[in-house]
């Protein structure tokens, strides 16, 4: 499984990729470095190889206790997988709801407080603000999965989710001025 996801990686990033994108990695247009039209993709297969290459190297690893393995289950396996899927679902609802809602509400907690402070339009490319709900919807998002497969929240599980969200987000938000990640991006 994980050769063929290594290879199916290669595939996407040297083949498909460039045949299907008119611009490469990065964009330079009057002196300002923007995004082209290969770098999600490339980011992608990059993801994938790392994952393919992890899963082929791994050794006589056993699912956490508590996992569950098809026809193990008994007569109930459907149900707790269905509930399974509807909790994931429910989660990264509350996720994205988290990301959409965020910094207007932060906004509007400010401005009941009386603080001087414009329309969340207005700030919306500017920190904090542009990175509240992506850090805490996105960081949320990742600690709540990782409770879910842990089976309990912890300390370890908020902090790594925080670190990622962050992480992600100065990726893509600090080197290019013009890039706004979700919920901002929106018209």
């Amino acid at each position: 499984m994980g050769l063929a996801t290594l290879l199916a990686a290669l595939l996407l990033g040297a083949v498909w990729v460039p045949a299907d994108t008119q611009t490469g990695i990065l964009q330079y247009a009057r002196r300002q470095v923007m995004l082209g039209d290969a770098f999600a993709p490339l980011l992608a297969a990059a993801v994938l190889g790392l994952g393919g290459l992890l899963t082929a190297f791994e050794r006589g690893a056993s699912p956490p206790t508590g996992v569950m393995r098809a026809g193990t289950e008994g007569g109930q396996g459907a149900r707790k997988r269905a509930l399974f899927v509807l909790f994931l679902a429910a989660t990264l609802c509350a996720a994205a709801l988290v990301v959409v809602w965020a910094g207007p509400v932060l906004l509007g907690l400010a401005k009941l407080a009386g603080f001087p402070v414009p329309e969340y339009r207005a700030l919306r490319a500017s920190p904090p603000w542009n990175a509240i709900g992506f850090v805490l919807g996105g960081g949320g998002m990742v600690a709540a999965l990782i409770a879910t497969f842990e089976h309990r929240l912890s300390w370890r599980a908020l902090g790594l989710g925080l670190l990622m969200a962050i992480a992600i987000w100065a990726v893509f938000d600090l080197p290019f001025k013009h890039l706004l990640l979700p919920p901002n991006a929106a018209p």
